[in-house]
């Protein structure tokens, strides 16, 4: 198992989308919505897709983590990878056979710098006939020193109404289910620190934080444990004195 890794720096959001693929009144841009609402996100006319992101200005950043959230692809789709340098190609994944767990993908690959990311996505069986993405994470993942305790916790929030009747029948109406997680550090170095304070800045402009517990997971578990969503952080404190060992909570909840 390698530490857990926290993507927070979303390119997606800073780059240009572009695309030959949008159906009538859900074009790309929607991407940069931070809600996990179909009606606001991404919609495609086929089971087939590509689309790219383009830094601004030529800049150059790291890639090595692509994310999709609340879409509607099948259980098992195939996605391909081209990392781009200007006009010269860097990196390409070739197709590979991914998993979506609740809507969520995740694919975690080799360390690449570029100016653009060119994905394509082929899920030609999907029974829906288009694809649906409302949230998408392209970038850099970071990984601090020493891993998280064992005292961290994760779980699903239900939300649901329920009625009883007078003989005590329960009728149950669903809502939603959200992933959630309490991530709680009890070792983070001095370094450390000045990237969690980023992280926590990059929250509270209430964008979407990625959170994986394990980047060296297999596809079906990368898609069944990542989160993507909201943060909130505790106050980090120092329960080793003058060690450098920091603690500090976090709370992610899955954006819907």
């Amino acid at each position: 198992m390698k530490i857990c890794a926290y993507g927070w720096k979303n390119l997606a959001l800073t780059g240009i989308l572009s695309t030959d693929d949008s159906a009538y009144n859900l074009p790309i841009s929607n991407l940069t919505d931070p809600h996990g609402a179909p009606a606001r996100g991404w919609r495609t006319r086929s089971g087939t897709a590509n689309f790219t992101i383009t830094l601004q200005n030529g800049q150059i950043a790291t890639w090595n983590v692509l994310s999709f959230h609340r879409a509607n692809f099948s259980q098992n789709f195939l996605l391909n990878i081209t990392v781009y340098r200007g006009e010269q190609n860097v990196l390409t994944t070739g197709w590979v056979a991914c998993s979506c767990r609740g809507g969520q993908a995740i694919m975690v690959f080799e360390k690449t710098e570029g100016t653009s990311l060119k994905i394509e996505i082929n899920d030609h069986s999907n029974p829906d006939g288009f694809l649906s993405i409302p949230l998408c994470f392209a970038g850099n993942i970071w990984q601090p020193e020493r891993n998280f305790s064992t005292q961290s916790t994760k779980g699903i929030t239900i939300g649901e109404q329920v009625t009883s009747s007078l003989s005590g029948a329960e009728f149950v109406e669903p809502y939603y289910t959200q992933r959630v997680a309490t991530i709680v550090h009890q070792s983070l170095g001095n370094r450390d620190l000045l990237t969690i304070n980023q992280i926590i800045r990059t929250a509270s402009a209430d964008q979407n934080i990625l959170f994986i517990p394990d980047p060296d997971a297999a596809y079906d578990v990368l898609a069944e444990t990542a989160i993507f969503g909201r943060l909130s952080c505790g106050d980090v404190s120092n329960p080793y004195g003058v060690a450098d060992r920091h603690a500090a909570t976090f709370t992610i909840k899955e954006r819907l």
